[in-house]
């Protein structure tokens, strides 16, 4: 048995292709670069990091609890905590607004914010 392939074949496996793609893509262009990392312990706020700094390690502390940040290239991203599964530490950088570290153990929460103050979000007119 011979396969024939016809051009509306071609068609249909050129759109379905095109339109997987694009509903990858897509939500990322919506995405934007978050401007500050709230650092949560417990639900409180203990600090507040702008994204847009200098690259290099944030240590903080909130009471007994001790831990490492890396900010690089507008990223943030768990380096150091004392827990014991790591997870947050495999989470790796986070730069787009909406996007966390979650680290259970401890209470500690990182998450990305958009920019402050000074950014127009949306114009109407």
């Amino acid at each position: 048995m011979k396969l024939k392939i016809k051009l509306a074949d071609i068609l249909i496996i050129v759109a379905v292709l095109s339109l997987a793609g694009a509903l990858f893509f897509l939500p990322r262009l919506w995405q934007r670069p978050g401007g500050e990392a709230v650092v949560e312990v417990g639900g409180e706020v203990v600090e507040r990091i702008a994204l847009d700094g200098p690259d290099g390690e944030i240590e903080v502390s909130a009471g007994e609890l001790h831990f490492v940040l890396e900010r690089r290239g507008g990223a943030v991203a768990m380096r150091e905590i004392d827990c014991p599964d790591r997870v947050c530490m495999r989470t790796g950088f986070v730069r787009d607004t909406g996007e966390s570290i979650v680290c259970l153990p401890n209470r500690v929460i990182v998450r990305v914010e958009g920019a402050r103050v000074g950014e127009v979000d949306i114009v109407a007119g």
